[in-house]
């Protein structure tokens, strides 16, 4: 099994990725070298984490039985994780952040949150740790940085986390990390879309990370200002004007290298939706605490609190993601989809589930549907969101695109990658999060509670174990 675990490795640390969160959470030069210096005595931490990368590579490898394989690693990442349990290493928090999401994305989501909030502690307490006074001032700062730098990394899973499941974010590192542009050096990193095609890209992954890493600290101000309800008001509007100027300072001194085009790496078509995630949540969201200060008596300018991401500007959004989805699936096909896309996605076809009227917006909700269905193949989590948005259209008794129809109603249970069977998860309904579809009389008497949707997701409950499906 050797050769074949190294062969995997090799093909997606050489490409670069489909998953490049994975890579930015961990020291992959770090890992290889433990690994190769410690041979048959590898520490659990080292094995949790290789395991892991393994599991995650196999997604996307060339095998007819990558998914088997991909379970297989799982298994023995967690194994590997009951035996290094308590032991704070780098390894440990890599592992343990990267497998969290996994979670998250096999619909174990409490599990996953766990896991994460565990790598963020551990990452910490490394950081404060002094275990690197031992080495010379050269290596001491090499470790320091790299401790940083991963900080940073779990710090962007974690926001996104938080801004999926309306957690507000409690900490953002208290490090700066200083990273070079690749704009501003002779950069000359590729990625390949291995094995869709073996043309290399141009790619500036420092120049994506610095990007990230502030897209997040804007996704944490959503998460501690729009969802928040015991704000004051009059730290409210100062706070939305503040996180609305930063997002568009965000997407105006985005590098000319991050822009969308024929040969972008796979994971820029995620950022790109992202900001428009964003842009959504800003929307709904501010309607949301609009509608709670005025029941609290308070006089509200509710052209001032809207003016920074109108219903029409939604929308537009909602549109972008549609397109963003139809370019990649264009160059990529379906097989290979950004899970970073997911969201995105899922908040495009919940915004755009009440307002079908247009060709347009039909179009482009058929498409977020394809998309969603492609990732529904692997990902538990994606099964339930598309139960979730089929159940939400007929309680709002919305007529359905025909084609998004179809792919809506793809065969419950068809997820390869499981966590438990039994889906149980905190994942939310947007529009009821957000207050969306409360104003609706048709939709109050039928949607009281969340707890009607996840009961049709307890699929085949029988079996908890991680198994592969026909």
């Amino acid at each position: 099994m050797i050769n074949t675990s190294v062969k995997l490795l090799y093909n997606d640390l050489s490409t670069g990725s489909w998953t490049r969160y994975i890579w930015s959470t961990i020291d992959v030069a770090q890992l290889v070298r433990d690994l190769h210096s410690q041979g048959s005595d590898a520490t659990p931490c080292n094995l949790f984490l290789f395991n892991i990368v393994l599991s995650e590579a196999c997604i996307y490898y060339d095998h007819p039985d990558n998914i088997e394989l991909s379970i297989k690693f799982s298994e023995e990442a967690e194994r590997f994780c009951e035996a290094g349990a308590g032991i704070t290493s780098i390894a440990n928090a890599q592992a343990l952040m990267c497998q969290a999401v996994r979670h998250q994305m096999m619909g174990n989501d409490r599990l996953g949150e766990a896991r994460m909030l565990r790598a963020l502690d551990m990452q910490k307490e490394l950081e404060q740790s002094s275990v690197y006074e031992i080495f010379d001032d050269a290596h001491k700062k090499s470790k320091q940085e790299i401790i940083t730098r991963i900080g940073w990394a779990m710090f962007n899973g974690y926001a996104k986390s938080a801004a999926v499941l309306l957690w507000p974010v409690k900490s953002i590192p208290s490090r700066e990390l200083v990273l070079e542009r690749d704009c501003d050096r002779a950069a000359t990193d590729t990625w390949s879309p291995y094995p869709v095609d073996s043309t290399t890209r141009s790619d500036h992954p420092r120049c994506f990370f610095r990007a990230d890493i502030e897209l997040s600290k804007i996704f944490a101000r959503i998460t501690q200002v729009l969802i928040d309800d015991s704000l004051d008001f009059h730290r409210f509007e100062p706070e939305l004007e503040s996180i609305c100027q930063k997002l568009n300072t965000w997407k105006r001194n985005l590098p000319i290298c991050q822009a969308l085009c024929q040969n972008a790496p796979a994971d820029y078509f995620a950022q790109h939706a992202e900001f428009h995630w964003a842009k959504i949540m800003i929307h709904t969201f501010v309607q949301k605490q609009k509608t709670r200060l005025l029941s609290e008596g308070l006089k509200v300018n509710s052209d001032k609190l809207t003016k920074c991401v109108t219903k029409s500007d939604a929308i537009y959004s909602a549109q972008q993601i549609a397109i963003i989805n139809h370019d990649y699936m264009e160059q990529f096909g379906t097989r290979y989809m950004q899970i970073f896309m997911i969201q995105p996605t899922a908040i495009a076809l919940f915004l755009l589930l009440t307002d079908l009227d247009s060709i347009e917006n039909q179009q482009s909700f058929t498409v977020l549907s394809e998309a969603a269905a492609a990732n529904a193949r692997l990902w538990k989590l994606c099964e339930a969101i598309l139960t979730m948005v089929r159940q939400t259209a007929e309680a709002l008794r919305v007529t359905l695109p025909p084609r998004a129809e179809r792919f809506l109603h793809q065969d419950a249970g068809t997820a390869n990658l499981h966590g438990r069977n039994k889906f149980e998860g905190d994942y939310p309904n947007f529009l009821l999060a957000s207050g969306q579809i409360q104003e609706s009389e048709k939709v109050a008497a039928v949607i009281s509670d969340l707890s009607k949707m996840y009961d049709a997701l307890n699929l085949n409950s029988e079996n908890p174990a991680l198994t592969k499906t026909a």
